[in-house]
């Protein structure tokens, strides 16, 4: 999140104000991220929970930056970031000035504002996901709408069950990240590995996945405590630890590395982890 923070107090700044449009659609690469520099901004400067905070408005530099970056995304990219929790795309988009800097053409907006959907054919993601949640059993129909919503692995498997039926129907469209994490479903859906791990331990994907090498440790942690383990598994997070090694930037000269011992080392990443700090070091 730091970069949507660093966003949100250059639209505060007198000097960076008039370079927030140019990079704010740079910055926000992920739907959710429209939501995280709007929150980030209330925060530091509306709410005046922040040091200094002076319950300014939103600025018309980040307006304008917000409906630039809104416009990038596809209606799928952004029912998969649409949420209950505050701010919602219905409170961003509440704040743009839609005569002047229209975000979204008019049906998508009135989705996400009011959630009517008034023209099917103009979002046929939403209507499929609407389609798909009426649905109680996961037949022919209920997989096309699967691959036509692209409906995430969560709302599969909370709408259908944790089931070998309900991971093969949403596995063709997850992401490297949702793989790496729940290899211990799979294992424990019974399914089929192979596909999975060629996957995994393929370089281009690694790449493309952008995971510091810590998270392959992770995922091999996980299924090596796992009852069913799998040796096909083990290995290719192996191969993908040393591709996501050997991809990190060199700098010239001689570098040392030192791991820091003390007791908060011990600390987990994260209030879900299983790794700790000292592990990733």
């Amino acid at each position: 999140t730091t970069p949507q923070v660093l966003l949100a107090i250059a639209a505060a700044e007198p000097k960076t104000k008039p370079y927030v449009r140019m990079y704010a659609s740079r910055i926000i690469q992920r739907a959710d991220e429209l939501r995280q520099v709007f929150a980030a901004y209330l925060a530091l400067y509306a709410y005046g929970v922040g040091a200094g905070a002076k319950g300014q408005k939103l600025p018309n530099s980040l307006k304008k930056g917000l409906a630039d970056a809104f416009a990038k995304f596809s209606p799928a990219q952004l029912m998969k970031y649409d949420s209950s929790v505050r701010p919602t795309f219905r409170d961003v988009l509440r704040m743009i000035d839609r005569g002047k800097d229209r975000a979204l053409p008019q049906a998508l907006y009135k989705y996400l504002v009011t959630g009517e959907l008034t023209d099917p054919s103009a979002l046929p993601e939403v209507a499929a996901r609407k389609a798909l949640a009426a649905k109680s059993t996961l037949d022919d129909e209920a997989r096309s709408l699967i691959k036509s919503s692209h409906a995430t692995w969560e709302v599969v498997l909370s709408q259908f069950g944790n089931s070998r039926e309900a991971w093969g129907a949403v596995l063709p469209s997850m992401g490297y990240m949702a793989l790496l994490r729940n290899l211990r479903n799979f294992i424990e859906a019974g399914m089929d590995l192979a596909p999975i791990a060629a996957r995994l331990s393929d370089r281009d994907e690694v790449l493309r996945s952008r995971q510091l090498p810590f998270r392959f440790y992770s995922a091999h942690e996980a299924i090596s405590s796992a009852p069913k383990r799998n040796a096909a598994l083990l290995r290719a997070l192996d191969d993908a630890l040393s591709h996501s090694v050997a991809a990190l930037p060199r700098l010239p000269g001689v570098t040392v590395i030192a791991s820091d011992n003390s007791g908060s080392m011990g600390s987990k990443l994260s209030a879900k982890s299983t790794v700790s700090y000292a592990n990733a070091a």
